[in-house]
């Protein structure tokens, strides 16, 4: 059994280890035989920087790392050597414009030293287009390869200072303008990120890259389908079943096709163009690895950098419409007036559920996209991410309240309910957009969320709504209608106390008059209805109201 790819993204090092490599030389293969020069946008985590280092080696001519591969197996390729310019843009978050520069300039530096080459040239871009010539000319006539990863990174860890970021990419808009008038020197340019961002349409260079990240043909090239997991990891897969039923992670009577279920419920869902749907690797390396489900993408990509427009407020998030979006959406490269979607779906948040072509108001058929999100892992992940960008206390000390909070429901203790509710809003770190009933309906549902409370539903959190649906048990659900009052100028405490009341009021005679319990009891013995009125973080009433 081999072992499997952690903590690295050397290819040569997975190959000589005997660690698992999932083959993706089909694809590359692909690219390699056709255009010149590509771009790949994929969230974090998701291989970008083994593919490229895969590309590296078969450049390097490094046949003995691909026995058995189908690039070595089932193609006439035959392993030529080229020289390869091969480094990474993830420089320091609040770099500008001339740090910037000296940084590339730098790495192109090293590579000539390294090569024993002289560079006269004193700019970052007629460095780069003078070291093309020297590399070309010292392999007697022998074409460059270039590989950028992480090449969003100077724009994206800035899009907080506009300014910056401009300046940024008008600094990488010369690196790719560089390129292009370089191509006589080129065999291959392959450039990676999370997001377009930095390789927008300034400058010339970057409109010669081919853009594959929605390509159907390469769909799978990042990311591990089932029939892939099933190849390379079809012999853990008893090992991992055995030790979950153990542990009382699935049912005793569980069998491999329902270990694949849940797999496919934790971590497929991936999208990107069409078929085949794929799964983050890092999520299932760590479940064979640890084996036990989890939110694993989440915790190995740590801070989640979400690159949000200015003062966006991270609960906006959960009002999103996901679906009735024109496909631009998630191409536009603007920096100022990003879409929270692109801005969710980059990042790995969302993925495309499907594509459907319909007739604009000028009777054109045009891409409509829907979003979703792609998995339970991802979910989840997202919830924790709303929770520590919101809540000063960690997402495990929401679940520690969930059993308490539970028994309030199902025991209509209001006193507790209230006093739960009254600690956690207590514990928001910043109450600067607290303005609406939106937001501290977003509040009470992203924790009821973290509290692993699950939603009535489809789950999508974009459903608008006043009221909120759980599944408490197999048998009872909860719906809850919610009031805000806004704070009066009176600070009389009468004055609140009516507020309150009259809210309360108001929600329970909605849970009563629209029936809001009417889909769930079809589904359940027993619907618990509760009205909920926040006045602010301290002063908050709930009911519960007969079923």
């Amino acid at each position: 059994m081999k072992k499997l790819p952690f903590f690295t993204q050397t290819f040569s090092e997975i190959i000589e280890s005997d660690r698992v490599y999932v083959d993706k030389t089909k694809y590359i293969h692909r690219l390699m035989t056709g255009k010149k020069a590509y771009f790949l946008s994929r969230p974090k985590r998701f291989g970008k920087s083994l593919l490229l280092d895969v590309i590296n080696e078969l450049f390097n001519g490094r046949r003995d790392l691909f026995n058995g591969l189908y690039i070595e197996k089932s193609t006439d390729y035959d392993f030529p050597k080229h020289p390869v310019i091969k480094f990474s843009m993830n420089y320091a978050k609040n770099m500008t414009a001339e740090p910037l520069k000296k940084n590339i300039k730098g790495d192109l530096l090293r590579i000539a030293n390294m090569e024993q080459l002289k560079i006269s040239e004193q700019s970052y871009d007629k460095i780069l287009i003078s070291l093309l010539e020297k590399l070309t000319e010292k392999y007697g006539g022998t074409k460059v390869v270039v590989l950028v990863d992480e090449c969003d990174d100077p724009v994206a860890k800035n899009i907080g200072q506009l300014p910056v970021a401009q300046e940024n990419r008008r600094v990488m808009d010369g690196f790719y303008a560089a390129l292009k008038k370089a191509e006589a020197y080129l065999r291959f340019v392959f450039v990676v990120g999370m997001t377009r961002l930095a390789v927008g349409s300034c400058g010339g260079g970057p409109d010669n890259l081919v853009d594959i990240s929605l390509e159907p043909e390469y769909s799978g090239i990042c990311g591990f389908t089932m029939q892939e997991i099933e190849q390379y990891f079809g012999d853990r897969m008893p090992e991992t079943l055995e030790t979950l039923i153990k542990r009382g992670l699935l049912d005793s009577l569980s069998t491999q096709d329902d270990f694949k279920k849940r797999i496919v419920r934790w971590y497929d869902g991936y999208n990107f163009g069409s078929e085949p749907r794929v799964m983050n690797p890092i999520s299932i390396i760590n479940l064979f690895e640890q084996k036990k489900f989890s939110d694993y993408w989440y915790q190995n990509c740590r801070p989640i950098r979400l690159p949000e427009p200015p003062e966006t407020n991270p609960l906006d998030y959960l009002d999103l419409k996901l679906d009735g979006h024109h496909g631009s959406i998630i191409k536009r490269v603007q920096l100022n007036g990003l879409e929270p979607i692109s801005v969710l779906f980059h990042s790995g948040f969302l993925t495309i559920d499907k594509i459907a072509l319909t007739a604009n108001e000028y009777g054109i058929l045009v891409d409509d996209y829907s979003f979703k999100y792609p998995n339970f892992d991802v979910r989840a992940s997202f919830i924790r991410y709303c929770l520590e960008s919101v809540f000063s206390i960690r997402a495990t000390e929401f679940q520690m309240t969930s059993k308490v909070l539970l028994s309030a429901f199902l025991t209509k203790d209001v006193k507790m309910t209230c006093t739960i509710f009254k600690n956690i809003l207590g514990t928001v770190m910043d109450f600067q957009h607290a303005t609406d009933e939106r937001y501290f309906y977003n509040l009470i549902r992203i924790a009821l969320l973290g509290m692993r409370f699950e939603e009535c539903g489809d789950g999508r959190f974009a459903v608008k709504r006043s009221d909120l649906a759980l599944f408490l048990t197999d048998d009872v659900r909860l719906v809850i209608e919610f009031r805000y009052r806004h704070k009066t100028k009176s600070k009389a405490h009468d004055s609140t106390r009516h507020e309150l009341a009259k809210g309360l009021q108001d929600a329970k005679g909605a849970l009563k008059t629209k029936q809001y319990a009417g889909p769930w009891l079809s589904h359940a013995k027993k619907v618990i209805l509760m009205a909920l009125v926040i006045h602010d973080r301290d002063d908050i009433l709930a009911e519960f109201v007969e079923e």
